[in-house]
């Protein structure tokens, strides 16, 4: 069995075989099938992620929605992860990891979040992922 280490790099070669714009085809994919959703069509607040280059792009589906949805993004703080409204992109700033952030106001009532949209270099069919290999903590999800 691969060492997760090994398996990430696998990954990475095999993204590497595909062209930017496929990539951004099997992105605009995954946003499509998840708008057309009624859990999505019915969710206010979300909790995302404002994608890297190697993610699912979650930029656009941000910004479409900009003003009709509440979007809550992380902001890595050492080890832990803070999160924090999303008002726009002119209110970000950019992190020690090179990741857009939001400086707009810190979230402390998780119950307001209606759908979590999580990044991850892999899925298995039982729904586990993969990350980055980085730990961190947040009361975020433990409900």
């Amino acid at each position: 069995m691969l060492q997760k280490s090994d398996l990430r790099n696998k990954i990475a070669t095999q993204k590497k075989s595909f062209s930017t714009e496929e990539l951004a085809v099997f992105s605009s994919e995954v946003m499509a099938t998840l708008e057309s959703t009624d859990l999505f069509q019915q969710t206010q607040t979300i909790l995302a992620y404002y994608s890297m280059d190697d993610e699912v792009d979650t930029h656009g589906l941000i910004h479409k929605y900009e003003g009709i949805k509440r979007f809550i993004l992380p902001v890595v703080a050492g080890n832990d992860l803070m999160l924090r409204e999303f008002s726009s992109e002119a209110d970000m700033k950019t992190s020690s990891f090179g990741i857009l952030e939001p400086i707009g106001r810190n979230v402390e009532d998780t119950n307001e979040i209606d759908l979590i949209l999580v990044p991850g270099v892999a899925f298995d069919r039982k729904l586990n992922r993969l990350g980055r290999g980085r730990d961190f903590t947040t009361g975020c999800c433990r409900r």
